[in-house]
């Protein structure tokens, strides 16, 4: 599932952010009923549609995101857990590099 279109919005708009996780957890979801059927592992998996503690949401994300790519064979990913979602220049470049993890896995797995 593509989430390029809810990825880019301000940070600071509360409607915004839920409709990303939304979305987010919904391709998460794919994500990982694909891997496990895929590779015959299931990949870790947390609640992702509420950021009400920020790093708690980063570290569970970015958890997912390393055992994803652990299963895939697709190298480290990077951090996704060093940054301030409130600041707009590193949501965006933290939004960037997600995407990219994002764009690269639904490649691999054909979506």
């Amino acid at each position: 599932m593509n989430i390029d279109l809810q990825s880019y919005f301000d940070p600071n708009d509360k409607d915004s952010w839920k409709i990303f996780l939304g979305d987010h957890a919904f391709a998460h979801s794919t994500i990982n009923r694909l891997v496990a059927v895929t590779y015959a592992q299931n990949p870790l998996s947390y609640p992702l549609t509420s950021i009400d503690n920020q790093q708690a949401w980063l570290e569970s994300h970015n958890d997912m995101h390393q055992s994803i790519n652990a299963i895939m064979g697709l190298g480290t990913p990077p951090d996704l857990t060093g940054v301030d979602l409130t600041n707009k220049d590193e949501f965006f470049s933290w939004m960037y590099d997600h995407l990219s993890l994002h764009d690269q896995i639904n490649q691999v797995l054909g979506l």
